[in-house]
């Protein structure tokens, strides 16, 4: 990838926000472009023109999108990681990131539009001899039958085709050989070390009930054993904080970190869950991509500004190959999860699905943004279906055709939709970066010991104070904080001479002041430049306004994210010729049934609608973030912003972008 550092520490132009950049500030920008090239724009070979075009637009939203919500989400991270301090130093990570990331995705986005025009010709080739694109290793090859089974063993696991239940939920059960370090948090729950995630849900919530201090008033030790139950689900709960635990044990995360530094890690991702659906939503669309990339970004971007050298204990980071695994295992497990819930109607067993269906989409119609990740789940099921049905049941298969040509528009509106609220949202950063190098100059310039007014200066205040009339000067007195007292003065001259020595007062006041701020700053070893708790928080209103134009970019980013995801998904559980033809199509029907019931959905409050306010929105999912990282029992139903069951949309809401749901529908 050609990173554009350079950049960073070229001449400045007259106007530009990051004006006399120090070499701090060009170290943070070129390991944010470092950590983009790696985690955030994908260098895949485009097959065609079209998909080079598809590339060359992802990745300039995916900096506009990433760095925005960087800067959004680093500052909070920041603060409750080291207050006042931590905020200023995610908030500077932020500014950073939302000012490079999107320079990177230009420079990547142009070049894989340049690849897709080249591999063209290649492509047109390749169809005329009946090949098909392998996205893995990125070249055309010979058609070969594809099984969904196959696939799922090799990359879940050999179990992992059968360990689905019908709503989705993970009942894989470990190597029973598997060594732990520790064994206190699975003794809490009562539950062996190689329970499944489903059994350590079930032991939690039944010794929580058991220990709730409402039900035990007279146990002095209830408050304390139910905090010990939260702590021990939220680890064991977490993929990436049981295998730390497994392997180190609860006695080493006060030396190294260990659990809390993984806690933090993982603030992002469970931020990005909770905004969008929580854990009802994950079985079907699994863990959103953006969710990654900030979770890598924030933290190596706040290791560099708190000046620790490296990200936390046990950050792994991530790379290119890594988000390709990682999105691949996503799908194939969004695509066995989808399987599974069909099957009742592949059975013939109809009123079962039917009412499967009807109770998971009242469940998840209320669900943060229930609404139009419900529509665009619809939308995605609905679509595939009826490509797959069309190539079936149609005169040479001109429906499935036409339904592709769809569904290849929608993605570029989709796409489209993205890049002019990125843009949007790159403006909001311009504005925030020029207030935040303003503020930066503020702070500086008060940090210079004022000059002594000369002698010439002196005698010209003179002259004009015994230029007013006595009745004014007097006046002026009264007005001082504190007032100046005149009792005893019957000339002109004496009242002038008490307001200069006023004058010489407030002079010393403010030599004093500053000469306080360059002590406390040498004695904290901060920067001169560091913003003050009123420059940060008028840097926190501009974000406030901000937020509903970064809100939306995030959404819409999301859901294309999520719509690309299972029209992978969706095309392996109906492309599966390890099943009949037969069962083919009845999981096509199944899936159509589905994806209309989804289409036609409504969130059944403002929040599930995407109509609350982007300011309540956001400090409600954080502090929902913040109950489930602190191990505290939260459902997704909890209300953490206040909102009615009313129908009716309000104004100044987060817009929501239109899907293809309800048409289909």
């Amino acid at each position: 990838l050609p990173t554009p550092c350079p950049m960073a520490a070229a001449e400045p132009k007259g106007g530009d926000a990051l004006v006399e950049m120090s070499p701090e500030q060009q170290q943070q920008i070129e390991n944010a472009l470092k950590t983009a090239g790696n985690v955030v724009f994908p260098t895949h070979k485009p097959r065609d023109a079209l998909y080079g075009l598809k590339s060359g637009v992802y990745n300039i939203g995916s900096g506009v999108v990433t760095g925005a919500t960087a800067l959004v989400t680093a500052p909070i991270i920041g603060a409750k990681t080291d207050g006042v301090r931590g905020f200023a130093a995610g908030l500077g990570v932020g500014l950073v990131s939302a000012v490079a990331l999107p320079i990177a995705g230009v420079v990547n986005g142009t070049r894989q539009m340049v690849r897709g025009c080249i591999n063209t010709a290649e492509a047109v080739d390749a169809h005329m001899s009946n090949k098909v694109w392998d996205p893995k290793e990125e070249r055309w090859k010979p058609f070969v039958p594809y099984s969904l089974k196959t696939e799922a063993e090799e990359i879940l696991g050999n179990s992992a085709a059968a360990s689905e239940g019908q709503d989705g939920s993970s009942q894989r059960r470990r190597d029973p050989s598997h060594r732990v370090a520790d064994m206190y948090y699975y003794d809490l729950l009562k539950v062996s070390s190689d329970a499944t995630a489903g059994e350590v849900k079930k032991g939690y919530y039944k010794e929580a009930r058991r220990c709730h201090p409402d039900r035990n008033p007279d146990d002095p030790e209830a408050h304390n054993k139910f905090q010990a139950l939260g702590e021990a689900y939220r680890v064991l709960s977490s993929d990436q904080l049981r295998a730390y635990y497994d392997k180190y044990g609860r006695d080493e995360k006060d030396a190294k970190g260990g659990v809390d530094a993984e806690m933090q890690m993982e603030m992002a991702k469970l931020f990005f869950a909770v905004l969008f659906g929580g854990e009802r939503f994950e079985p079907y669309i699994g863990q959103l991509g953006v969710s990654s990339v900030v979770d890598a970004l924030v933290q190596e971007g706040m290791a560099q500004a708190m000046g620790s050298g490296s990200a936390g204990a046990g950050m792994t980071g991530l790379n290119i190959d890594e988000m390709k695994a990682a999105q691949t295992k996503r799908e194939v497990q969004c695509a066995v999860d989808l399987a599974a819930r069909l099957q009742p109607y592949v059975d013939a067993r109809e009123d079962e699905f039917n009412a499967f269906v009807a109770k998971e989409v009242q469940d998840m119609s209320k669900a943060t943004f229930g609404e139009p990740l419900l529509h665009a789940i619809g939308s995605s099921y609905t679509l595939c279906a009826q490509k797959c049905l069309g190539y079936h049941q149609s005169f040479l298969g001109v429906e499935g055709h036409i339904t592709a040509m769809r569904m290849k528009g929608r993605s570029v509106s989709a796409y489209a939709d993205v890049a002019r609220k990125g843009v949007d949202s790159l403006n909001r950063v311009k504005e925030m970066v020029d207030l935040s190098e303003e503020e930066k100059k503020k702070a500086q310039k008060a940090m210079i010991l004022p000059e002594p007014p000369t002698k010439e200066e002196l005698q010209a205040k003179e002259e004009s104070y015994m230029a007013l009339p006595i009745k004014e000067l007097r006046a002026t007195c009264s007005s001082r904080t504190p007032p100046v007292s005149t009792v005893g003065c019957l000339e002109k001259k004496e009242v002038v001479d008490r307001l200069m020595r006023d004058d010489q007062r407030v002079f010393m006041e403010e030599l004093d002041q500053v000469r306080s701020k360059q002590a406390a700053a040498a004695s904290s070893s901060a920067d001169e430049s560091e913003l003050s708790p009123e420059a940060q928080a008028r840097l926190q209103e501009a974000m406030d306004r901000s937020l509903p134009t970064f809100m939306q970019t995030m959404v819409s980013a999301s859901l294309v994210d999520v719509e690309n995801t299972l029209k992978a998904a969706c095309n392996k559980v109906v492309k599966d010729t390890s099943v009949p033809e037969e069962t083919r199509i009845r999981r096509a029907q199944a899936m159509l049934l589905m994806g209309r019931a989804f289409s036609a959905a409504r969130g059944t409050t403002k929040a599930a609608r995407g109509e609350v306010q982007a300011k309540q929105m956001f400090e409600g999912t954080m502090a929902k973030t913040m109950a489930k990282a602190q191990g505290q029992e939260v459902h997704d139903d909890d209300e953490f912003v206040v909102e009615e069951q009313d129908p009716a949309p309000t104004a100044g809401g987060v817009e929501t972008p239109p899907t293809a749901g309800a048409a289909e529908a």
